[in-house]
């Protein structure tokens, strides 16, 4: 999988710096270094030591543009990970705006969690800690964008199915479940094997709303098969939902829903049997902002459900989970403090994530903060509940 993917990272790296000469205009280059430290509580163990270098490369002509983001990761034991989160040209005419090559797709109201947010997959090697613009993963994809007014029909076709990325065998992210997850081959097959999503816009002065389709791959696999033996088999479902966001006073009310239909749940029929059962499944949202003597807050509830429900779909029927954000800063701006958590309802469990952060100057940024996982050990974070970390970070923008 690794082989196949750097091959088609490269070509499409390649494909685009060739592509250079037919811009007239400039280059511009911007991006951000980071030195980053974490350390769980219980152990004192690092359990991230990193030096981090993201570029934006951006060029832009009368009618085209490209951008190329590159990202180097050296580890404290000098390994060295380097991915291309980004590389596509953009084509803008008079029929529409249409972008061609590996791109992070973001859809929906929703902050922190993917409702109809699901074209580009997510990378959860360190679980959700990440900053929420990192966790999706660029994917090859052709889009293609119009706008009228301030109507807008956004389509986007997958040729190749990439899933979401998890934790590897030695991370603390690591769970028995994924033990028996295989990790996919990600591969170029046919035509028929593509993704296709669609969705239309209304952005006015009262306002805004969009309504999405898809017919995609499930990026969480399922199980089938006989233990000890199980296949990792991925499947494809229809979804369709839509969001809301409409300011009240000082007040902005959001929904966001999504129906996947036909999806498939692992299922254990008999001991020592599972297989997969395909049953539809809402997910709905409801979220405000608001500010308060220069404090933004934000509050969402998240309820998932499953429609005629089987008592050997090894998901629950019903899923709550809640998030709240408030952010106050000071000392014009430079100072920041943040607090940030998931709480899960049935069961009872959360993610706290309360952090500071400090101008040193103009694009220099220090930050320290903490993960605090608590709660029942069967619940989403409450699993993690011995990875309780915190971690400082230093940060400087160009």
């Amino acid at each position: 999988m690794k082989k196949r993917s750097d091959a088609i990272l490269l070509f499409m790296i390649i494909g685009t710096f060739f592509s250079m000469p037919i811009f007239p205009a400039e280059v511009q280059f911007s991006g951000m270094t980071k030195t980053v430290l974490g350390a769980i509580v219980d152990s004192g163990d690092f359990i991230l030591a990193e030096q981090l270098l993201h570029t934006n490369i951006d060029g832009y002509g009368t009618k085209s543009a490209f951008h190329v983001s590159p990202t180097l990761k050296v580890q404290v034991d000098g390994s060295i990970d380097f991915t291309v989160r980004e590389a596509y040209i953009d084509l803008l005419t008079d029929a529409g705006d249409f972008r061609i090559g590996k791109q992070a797709v973001v859809w929906g109201q929703a902050e922190g969690f993917f409702i109809t947010d699901i074209v580009s997959p997510q990378d959860l090697r360190f679980f959700i800690l990440a900053d929420f613009s990192d966790i999706r993963i660029g994917i090859p994809a052709l889009r293609a964008q119009k706008y009228v007014g301030p109507f807008s029909v956004d389509t986007v076709w997958v040729p190749f199915f990439v899933p979401t990325v998890f934790p590897e065998k030695d991370s603390p992210w690591y769970t028995q479940e994924m033990s028996v997850i295989e990790p996919y081959d990600v591969r170029m097959g046919s035509l028929s094997d593509g993704e296709g999503f669609i969705k239309l816009g209304y952005f006015g002065s009262g306002f805004n709303a969009e309504i999405m389709a898809g017919y995609a791959w499930d990026d969480q696999p399922v199980l089938e098969g006989t233990f000890p033996t199980l296949e990792t088999v991925y499947k494809r479902f229809t979804v369709a939902g839509g969001s809301l966001s409409k300011p009240i006073g000082p007040v902005i009310v959001r929904f966001e829903n999504a129906i996947y239909i036909n999806r498939a749940f692992s299922a254990q029929t008999s001991p020592g049997v599972v297989t997969s059962i395909r049953k539809n499944e809402m997910i709905a949202l409801g979220g405000i902002d608001w500010s308060i003597s220069g404090i933004d807050l934000s509050l969402q509830y998240v309820g998932e459900y499953v429609f005629d429900y089987d008592e050997n779909i090894r998901v629950p029927e019903f899923q709550q989970t809640s998030s709240f954000r408030i952010r106050k800063t000071f000392l014009q701006d430079y100072l920041t403090l943040e607090f940030f958590a998931y709480v899960g309802l049935d069961p009872f469990d959360a993610l706290l994530r309360p952090s500071i952060s400090y101008t040193i100057e103009d694009g220099v940024l220090l930050k320290a903060g903490a993960d605090i996982f608590l709660g029942d050990a069967s619940g989403r974070y409450g699993r993690y509940r011995d990875n309780t970390l915190v971690s400082v970070a230093v940060s400087w923008y160009f």
